[in-house]
């Protein structure tokens, strides 16, 4: 069974040896040596009780900083592997696979340093790693996985643009009256289409300006597509009231 992230958090740091109740989980892998700490015997002196404390908190930050390496790793090779939508989509990639490098420049620096610590040293180093993780690789994480969403919705709206423009063209041949239905329906779709790429570039624009809390970039995603939705929808629309209106 793999031991909760926060648990681990409050495992490592405190001085004490208390197991709460937490639930926030993580891919890491660490109950083995943390029930292994947890069941330290009373018996041993008290020199033997902190050098093999000692000894397991470094096996525990060893496994915690390669796990987060690796992490890492496997996010930025998902990032890396997008085809940006535009240059500056892709600049703004390239920006987050630096940050994705630092990230692992990070780890690897503190992995370096678990030899030396002592056994303050090593709860120090924990929660440095562990406040990371939260603060810093979270909110990266979240905005790399935004941005992939956005980057994504983008040939969709290449794909309805398009769309626009044929069939703009095709009715404009047949020069129909401004109050004919097929007018107006064309009239809705190229409303929702703005409405939907207004709300496309918001998120864009939120996601540079490192406005990445769930909270306004995926709601924004969400209505944009909602807006296109409601343009393919008026597309199908025309297209089967011209098979019946025009002589095509």
């Amino acid at each position: 069974m793999k031991a909760p992230l926060s648990f681990l958090a409050i495992f490592i740091i405190a001085s004490s040896v208390l197991v709460p109740s937490l639930t926030f989980a993580s891919e890491c892998e660490f109950s083995e040596s943390i029930n292994q700490l947890n069941s330290l015997k009373d018996s041993a002196s008290a020199r033997e009780q902190l050098l093999q404390e000692l000894s397991l908190r470094k096996k525990i930050l060893n496994n915690l900083s390669t796990c987060f390496i690796e992490e890492t790793t496997t996010k930025k090779q998902s990032l890396d592997a997008i085809a940006p939508a535009n240059p500056e989509a892709k600049a703004y990639q390239r920006w987050l696979t630096n940050q994705f490098t630092e990230t692992i420049s990070f780890y690897e620096f503190r992995n370096t340093q678990i030899k030396d610590v002592g056994l303050q040293g090593s709860k120090n180093l924990a929660k440095t790693l562990l406040d990371r993780r939260q603060t810093i690789d979270k909110p990266l994480f979240d905005r790399a996985t935004q941005f992939s969403a956005w980057n994504t919705n983008q040939e969709l709206f290449l794909i309805a643009n398009k769309r626009l423009l044929d069939i703009t063209a095709t009715l404009e041949v047949f020069d129909l009256p401004a109050e004919h239905e097929l007018g107006l329906l064309l009239i809705e779709a190229k409303k929702s289409l703005t409405v939907a790429e207004d709300k496309n570039r918001q998120t864009w624009e939120a996601l540079k300006l490192s406005l990445n809390s769930d909270n306004k970039i995926l709601p924004l995603i969400k209505s944009s597509l909602e807006a296109l939705a409601e343009s393919y929808n008026t597309f199908f629309e025309i297209s089967e009231l011209s098979k019946k209106e025009l002589p095509l």
